[in-house]
């Protein structure tokens, strides 16, 4: 049916009402989700009947988090569609572990070992337009649940697309599965040694994971796979990883001086 434009009246209410939301920051999602399905009045409107016009408004004033986003979502398809179609918000919204509705910390991890387990996890719609509409944490969370789920090749997509716009994990899980050939990519040391380097040239990559990015890279060097073999240059990434903590390039390091290898 047809939806009558609000009244100058309505949209002050309306207006007012989500200042109020953002002042008070929302409580909780399940405060916002009963306050749309209690009986429409001046203090308590009828979200699910909002007109569409006014939704952005609404959604300017929420909370900037996936999981209130899903909740958000799930009220009616006039709010979902509203949602999906808002680009600017998918773009922006904040997605991390504590607000994620698909949790991928180690202990989720642990949990979701058995294949049985990984099969019943469910990718949010709202978390793929949020990957869909260029979120970077967005691409990594979602490449993560993939990853749990075991399909690989859809995770790599993610990780990819992750990796191009300047994630360092995207980065380096790119670079891992190259070198090692494993999610139903073959090994390729130049693709390898390009991620790798990216990786480690990315000023948010961390100290773990730079360790173990210069690891590799340096026996990508010292074997010459994607290059030419270098040991001088093998030498520079293993005294990079061990100043990162890497026991494995400290042994090969000392390996090299021992044997003579480093020029």
């Amino acid at each position: 049916h047809s939806i009558a434009f609000p009244s100058v009246n309505q949209v002050e209410r309306v207006e007012r009402r989500c200042g109020a939301w953002g002042r008070h920051a929302v409580r909780s999602a399940n405060n916002l989700h009963n306050d749309m399905c209690c009986p429409h009045t001046e203090e308590h409107p009828n979200w699910a009947e909002l007109p569409p016009e006014l939704l952005p408004k609404v959604l300017g004033q929420l909370p900037n988090s996936l999981g209130y986003l899903c909740r958000v979502a799930g009220v009616c398809t006039n709010w979902r569609k509203g949602v999906f179609e808002d680009k600017g918000l998918l773009k922006q919204v904040q997605v991390d572990e504590t607000n994620t509705p698909v949790k991928t910390n180690a202990q989720s991890m642990q949990r979701c070992l058995a294949k049985r387990e990984r099969s019943k996890m469910t990718i949010p719609k709202v978390l793929i337009q949020v990957a869909e509409s260029g979120n970077v944490q967005g691409m990594v969370v979602l490449a993560r649940t993939l990853t749990l789920q075991g399909k690989p090749s859809l995770a790599m997509k993610w990780w990819k697309s992750a990796g191009r716009v300047g994630s360092a994990e995207g980065q380096f899980r790119m670079g891992e599965a190259y070198y090692k050939g494993t999610c139903n990519v073959g090994r390729d040391g130049e693709e390898a040694l390009m991620w790798l380097q990216r990786t480690a040239k990315n000023p948010d990559c961390g100290s773990e994971r730079l360790a173990a990015a210069a690891t590799i890279l340096g026996f990508l060097f010292l074997d010459g796979e994607g290059t030419r073999s270098d040991n001088c240059e093998a030498a520079k990434w293993f005294a990079i990883a061990k100043e990162h903590g890497s026991e494995e390039a400290a042994k090969t390091l000392g390996w090299m001086w021992n044997t003579g290898q480093f020029g």
